[in-house]
């Protein structure tokens, strides 16, 4: 069966080879240019950096193979203008197909297939897919915009981390090294955007809206996450065996289908002067789950003690509604651009010891999900830097964010619900926390190399640094890029600290 599956991604890989690599002239379809077929295809090879540590599994050695994966992409955009344009509208629609295949659960190293062999189900659902990514039409006329279908939205001006960017929701099959582009689940949603002409200084006002009902899988509604036995699945420390007399069980609680738990937002922006972008937002959203435990007929174990003998965990996912803005301003003086955002969530679900799993968080007792508003913000700038010593050529790019959080009437015992292997105890989410990062690249040899060098660190004593240099020649692109994690703790992408890895990237674009 492992064979199959191993010949069955080869022949998909080549197939896409010769589409993308043996049609280079078939990216405009007609004369006119109206329909256009894009692909690209991509095989990924990942090896460890450190030995895992002991909250990881599988168990890992440096050097061993953690991630062989090819992915197909096939895009169809059609602009049928010419067709509506003397009904007054204008008329495309897009479609993205997206095939991927990890072999690595099928032959590579033993241990991926004893994981996969442990949790079967769960590794073959997330080790390959074919899906169709995207479809949209698009409806034009005069300052009205609507766009039907499964689609992304981002709002907002961060990068890396996300404030305003929470429509859509993340796949965190592939950890770190993956694009915040890559991680997001479209939706199917409506949107539509009013724009009109200049109201006094400002140009380009709009209004943008939307909603998307839970009419999706609930994983892809909330986004899908790493199982056990996978690259990057969520660390959990061995725990003492339970009682005999206690059963235990798991459940979930998420989105009903249809319009009652439907995401929905608005968001009005526009340009003042010639250089200061500004834009409100509201909309409501959702953020994975958070634990609840509860607890039924208790025995006394011992005099005056009591223990339950039925315990239930349930995953529960609840909306929450966020408020918030950005701007970016061109400083012409300096020539800098300068971002920045504010995000306030109004009673965001989260993690509290003594509310979600009882007030014996030992035993456990009617637990409930605890809520929090939190402000978080973003400043940032974006400047181009000439370095000639090293690229006489083209500047360099500078990016830098500087984000906070802030927990409003915060209680002790705020985690995030992993738990260190040292201590057997969970990770404390602070009253106040921040990231700093850095982003800086350049181009060398008329856009052939392309080295590039992404570090985020807070204070807590968490760095990553993920140093990448591309290769682009003609229509195909090879990357190198490493994500390293140190970490004095689990708390955000710390908890992979020990899943260090280099990556080796082909990537073949149809042009």
């Amino acid at each position: 069966m492992r064979i199959k599956f191993w010949l069955a991604g080869m022949v998909m890989m080549l197939a896409g080879s010769f589409c993308l690599c043996g049609i280079g002239n078939a990216m405009t379809v007609n004369e006119k240019g109206t329909m256009i077929f894009t692909g690209k295809l991509e095989v990924r090879n990942s090896w460890r950096l450190e030995d895992t540590e002991d909250y990881t599994y599988p168990q890992m050695d440096a050097g061993q193979l953690s991630e062989q994966r090819n992915m197909l992409k096939l895009e169809w955009d059609h602009n049928l203008d010419d067709v509506t344009r003397d009904l007054g509208f204008g008329l495309k629609y897009h479609l993205l197909g997206r095939a991927y295949y990890d072999s690595i659960f099928d032959s590579g190293p033993h241990e991926w297939q004893d994981a996969r062999d442990a949790n079967k189900d769960d590794i073959d659902d997330y080790k390959s897919e074919i899906e169709m990514r995207e479809a949209y039409v698009d409806l034009t006329k005069g300052d009205y915009f609507l766009r039907l279908g499964k689609q992304n939205i981002v709002w907002g001006e961060t990068d890396m981390f996300r404030l305003l960017d929470q429509i859509n929701p993340l796949d965190n099959y592939h950890g770190l090294i993956e694009d915040l582009d890559e991680k997001r689940v479209p939706l199917w949603m409506a949107r539509m955007t009013i724009g009109t002409g200049n109201i006094g200084p400002i140009s380009s006002p709009n209004l943008d809206a939307f909603i998307a009902p839970c009419w999706e899988d609930e994983d892809d509604y909330l986004g899908p996450g790493a199982p056990a036995g996978t690259s990057f699945a969520t660390p959990s420390a061995p725990s003492d065996p339970l009682p005999e007399f206690i059963t235990y069980s798991t459940g979930e609680e998420h989105p009903d289908n249809g319009l009652k738990d439907a995401r929905w937002g608005v968001k009005v922006g526009g340009i003042f002067g010639d250089n200061l972008t500004l834009s409100l937002a509201h909309f409501k959203t959702y953020n994975g789950y958070q634990p609840r435990m509860t607890s039924s007929n208790f025995i006394e174990v011992a005099e005056g003690v009591y223990a339950p003998t039925n315990m239930k965990l349930d995953m529960v996912a609840e909306d929450f509604q966020v408020t918030g803005g950005s701007f970016n301003y061109y400083d012409g003086a300096t020539d800098t651009v300068y971002r920045g955002e504010v995000a306030y969530s109004w009673d965001e679900p989260v993690c509290i010891e003594s509310i979600n799993f009882g007030s014996d968080p030992s035993l456990a007792g009617a637990g409930e999900v605890a809520k929090k508003d939190i402000a978080r913000f973003m400043v940032g700038f974006d400047k181009y830097v000439w370095l000639r010593a090293l690229n006489s050529n083209k500047p360099f790019l500078f990016s830098m964010q500087y984000f906070g959080q802030s927990v409003q009437d915060y209680e002790d015992g705020m985690i995030t619900p992993v738990t260190d292997v040292d201590t057997d105890e969970y990770e404390d989410i602070k009253r106040y926390e921040s990231t700093i990062t850095l982003l800086t690249n350049t181009e060398l040899y008329h856009g052939r190399i392309k080295p590039g060098m992404f570090v985020a660190y807070q204070p807590q004593g968490n760095w990553m640094f993920q140093p990448e240099l591309a290769f682009v020649k003609g229509i195909f692109e090879f990357k190198l890029k490493a994500s390293i994690v140190e970490g004095n703790s689990l708390d955000s992408y710390a908890m992979f600290r020990d899943r260090d890895q280099i990556s080796f990237t082909v990537r073949c674009f149809m042009n």
